[in-house]
């Protein structure tokens, strides 16, 4: 189970977000944004903290048991460990959407309410889902890695550190984006899709000609973590 007290944590990092979210809009021209860029720069934003903490979830369901015993109590029900394993994740795979969902909810009343002169009610929905769509391929990877981690090292403070290396490291490949042409097979520069394909004006250099093959290679990526994650989990020793 994960721990209480990664909610309070959460919410604070939440919260400061939004400070640094609303300190933007304010020094943004006077403060005066219309149409959809209040979700461009909001949603962005608040995304990686959901990716987080559904990292930090991941690792309490998985590695946080092998620490408390709880996964012994678990695997001597009469259930498989595939299917124990496949609840988990997919569980957490469900949660994430579902905060995605309805952090652009709240985002997409906000903008429609303070910011949304001279955009439909329509066109801000199918701008605010595009985000949500250009988001979800990442936070999946994360909580597969995460999976896959949390089975290798059964270490809770291990799986958040090694699973969290892309948001230090990413930049640094999508940096070199701009000089080699090696740093495209590296998956750090595809996750994110936001700045690489959905925003027009960008000085990064997208790694894939089109999103949906960067989708693919983020999605290769997962499913060689999970089969990964099932076979250690099968052959790991709980005692």
């Amino acid at each position: 189970m994960a721990e209480k007290y990664d909610f309070p944590y959460c919410y604070c990092c939440m919260y400061l977000t939004w400070i640094r979210i609303n300190r933007l809009l304010n020094s943004w021209d006077g403060g005066a944004i219309t149409g959809a860029l209040f979700l461009e720069l909001g949603f962005p934003l608040l995304a990686p903290i959901i990716n987080i903490y559904m990292v930090i979830q991941v690792s309490g369901a998985i590695a946080g048991e092998f620490r408390t015993g709880t996964a012994k109590q678990l695997l001597i029900r009469p259930v498989s460990r595939t299917k124990l394993l496949f609840v988990k994740w997919f569980s957490m795979a469900v949660l994430g959407i579902l905060f995605y969902l309805l952090i652009a909810f709240v985002l997409f009343l906000i903008n429609m309410t303070f910011f949304g002169s001279g955009v439909s009610w329509a066109d801000g929905a199918n701008t605010m889902m595009s985000l949500v769509a250009y988001s979800l391929p990442s936070m999946l990877f994360y909580i597969m890695l995460a999976v896959l981690v949390a089975c290798l090292t059964r270490s809770t403070a291990l799986t958040i550190v090694i699973t969290l290396i892309p948001y230090f490291f990413g930049d640094i490949f999508t940096i070199l984006l701009n000089f080699y042409e090696w740093p495209k097979w590296v998956i750090f520069t595809h996750l994110d899709l936001i700045n690489n394909y959905y925003m027009e004006e960008t000085f990064i250099q997208q790694p894939f000609a089109h999103a949906w093959q960067s989708i693919l290679f983020i999605g290769l990526h997962g499913v060689i973590f999970l089969v990964l994650a099932h076979i250690v989990f099968k052959k790991r020793d709980v005692l």
